[in-house]
């Protein structure tokens, strides 16, 4: 049987759905083989113990390592050569991670090197492992989101520097989808706007974005008061006069 699977293009998916596939296309894993699977392509290597305690947090040490040797077994028998212990060491053995090229993308972005244009996979705002609320996935999907939202938003930044004001656009709708409180995303989605000549466009930018605010503080938006009073001075120029009274 590992024979078969030798060479196989092994890949592990945890953006969105959990998929573990080989050149054959996707395995049928029990649930308990896709946690250990998961955990290990999120976190990386581990030792026994405390890929344990990650998986069976809640059970005594002696319990969940006998749980983890049974989850073991079944990884050699349903997807062998996944899973290469090294030592007390376990080790994911396959070829591409999803999440890995993500984050190898984001710091290219990030530190300005090619290729630095993300591609559509790229852009995607998958949640990690969605539906799964085991608690070490915590920490792993909040780092995640910052990570994207640095990362997207300095390319939309760089993509405004050389005029591409379409794709720039594209990005930040995306960094704006993730969080749509991000002020930085906000006023660079204004500067793209008032670049292209569409000042209607940015005030309606800048409307969103104090609707935005007040929703999610719970209060009504500050009447009469423009994008100078809350910091966005570059719009004050085009901001539509009030009437008094």
């Amino acid at each position: 049987m590992s024979d078969d699977f030798a060479h196989s293009g092994r890949r592990v998916d945890v953006l969105g759905a959990f998929v573990a596939r080989t050149d054959r296309g996707p395995l049928a894993l029990p649930h308990g083989c896709e946690r250990l699977l998961a955990l290990l392509a999120v976190v990386g290597d581990l030792p026994r113990r405390d890929a344990a305690g990650h998986l069976w947090p809640t059970r005594r040490q002696e319990r969940a390592l006998a749980d983890l040797r049974t989850t073991l077994w079944h990884v050699r028998r349903r997807a062998p050569g996944f899973v290469a212990p090294v030592g007390d060491v376990l080790r994911l053995a396959v070829d591409e991670v999803d999440l890995r090229s993500i984050r190898a993308w984001c710091w290219r972005a990030l530190r300005g090197e090619e290729p630095w244009l993300p591609t559509q996979h790229q852009c995607s705002t998958a949640d990690l492992l969605a539906g799964w609320e085991d608690e070490w996935l915590a920490e792993p999907r909040s780092e995640l989101r910052l990570l994207r939202l640095y990362a997207l938003e300095a390319a939309g930044r760089r993509l405004f520097r050389e005029g591409r004001l379409a794709e720039a656009a594209t990005l930040v709708s995306t960094v704006l989808g993730i969080d749509p409180l991000r002020e930085s995303a906000h006023r660079l989605m204004i500067d793209i706007h008032l670049r292209d000549g569409n000042r209607q466009d940015a005030v309606r930018q800048f409307l969103r974005y104090t609707r935005a605010v007040s929703l999610s503080m719970g209060v009504d938006a500050v009447p009469g008061v423009g994008p100078e009073g809350c910091g966005f001075s570059d719009l004050a120029d085009w901001w539509p006069e009030r009437p008094s009274g």
